[in-house]
């Protein structure tokens, strides 16, 4: 039992890297969705006894002829028992199309075990993923003993949840605005182009944007670039947390690693990646005190360096989006901003990353001294930290799409 076990989890281990180099779409798998997960306590999502079905709702990017999908025990406590599971074109709150739902099976299996800390692929099945629809994963968790859950609260989307094993149902369950034990969905692409993951924190997670309006800025790039016939077999991975910070979770404990941490994972383990968009660090800075904001300024700026030097090493090119103004929250002093400036004058100039981003410009009401620099009003949820819908569109608007097209001057820097 023991040498199945690890025979088990080196196989695991292997299939969640598979495709991590840029150059590794030969078979044409791409991702086409996924979120960041971290540990929740299952007992407080009614969840910590089993006999349950998760119906994960989940807007893909770029489609395909067929599927697989990636489960994940990557923070459980111990091993997780799951099947069957179902993937079904969704027909919104809850319900899916019928007879659109497929069986997933795992090494011919209807059932997996996953032990902790592990990623788990299912077979790929012919199924017709349409592009920018959105997917039902119905999965099914017998009775077990569950301590922490791997999950993403504050999806911006509603998942259902409901007792016993209904994965085969038309209809939904409780709704919930949480992914969890959802990792990744990958689609075969016969023309596939690489995927593009974006990691950062809660501007990239959407935060502020309609529940299952699928408006953060990333659902908007996917958008163009399916309307644009040189990158619509591109997909679009979306790997921000709410609270995340690039080089520590000192302020935010319990919302995921840092983001220097968990690219190993979060993204050089996606399916197909090429791309790398980074927006992160607001976090960083808004906890920093005054005095050492412009310390915390070149220690991003080191965390940057190391981030692309590592996605370099995967053939992964890297574009860094400048971070967004402050004014008007808690995060803003005339001190810290100077960190923010500082960071942002070395992400536009000193040509570390392959392109630049600007966010910052795009957003900003370009206030100088005295006034403060801060988001437009129309871009403005509310908050004066995070866009409203009309904010993400303007972000998506400022990716010039030229750097995912091969043959584009841009995409070959």
């Amino acid at each position: 039992m023991r040498r199945h076990f690890s025979v088990f989890l080196i196989v695991l281990l292997a299939l969640a890297f598979q495709g991590a180099n840029a150059q590794g779409t030969a078979t044409n798998w791409i991702g086409t969705w996924g979120t960041a997960s971290y540990a929740q306590t299952a007992s407080s999502i009614e969840q910590s006894t089993g006999n349950f079905t998760y119906r994960n709702i989940a807007r893909v990017s770029v489609g395909g002829t067929a599927v697989r999908v990636q489960l994940t025990n990557e923070f459980g406590t111990g091993s997780l028992t799951v099947g069957p599971v179902q993937a079904a074109i969704s027909a919104g709150t809850g319900s899916i199309e019928p007879g659109t739902n497929v069986a997933l099976t795992f090494s011919g299996s209807p059932t997996v075990t996953i032990p902790p800390g592990s990623v788990a692929y299912s077979d790929p099945v012919t199924f017709s993923v349409p592009a920018l629809s959105s997917l039902a994963i119905s999965a099914y968790f017998p009775t077990q003993t569950i301590s922490k859950a791997s999950c993403h609260p504050s999806a911006q989307a509603t998942s259902y949840m409901s007792t016993g094993n209904t994965v085969a149902q038309t209809t939904g369950g409780t709704g919930v605005q949480t992914w969890c034990y959802l990792r990744g969905i990958d689609v075969e692409n016969a023309n596939a182009g690489g995927s593009i993951v974006a990691i950062g924190d809660s501007i990239t997670n959407g935060y502020q944007s309609p529940i299952d309006g699928n408006k953060r800025y990333t659902d908007f790039l996917a958008a163009a670039l399916q309307a644009n016939s040189a990158t619509a077999n591109i997909g679009v991975v979306n790997k921000g947390i709410v609270a995340n910070e690039l080089l520590g979770e000192d302020v935010f404990t319990g919302y995921g690693s840092a983001g220097i941490a968990r690219v190993t994972a979060d993204v050089f383990g996606q399916t197909g990646v090429s791309y790398l968009i980074v927006l992160e660090g607001i976090n960083d800075l808004g906890y920093s005190s005054p005095v050492d904001s412009m310390a915390t300024a070149d220690a991003l700026i080191a965390g940057y360096q190391q981030l692309i030097a590592q996605a370099h090493s995967h053939g992964i090119k890297v574009y860094g989006g400048t971070i967004t103004p402050v004014g008007g929250t808690g995060y803003y002093t005339w001190t810290n901003d100077a960190g923010r400036q500082a960071v942002n004058a070395w992400i536009r100039s000193s040509g570390a990353f392959d392109a630049v981003i600007d966010f910052d410009a795009a957003l900003t009401n370009g206030a100088t001294a005295p006034a403060i620099p801060a988001l437009q009003k129309v871009f403005d949820s509310g908050d004066h930290l995070h866009p409203n819908a009309a904010g993400y569109q303007i972000m998506a608007n400022a990716i010039n799409l030229a750097l995912f097209e091969t043959s584009s001057p841009e995409a070959k820097k």
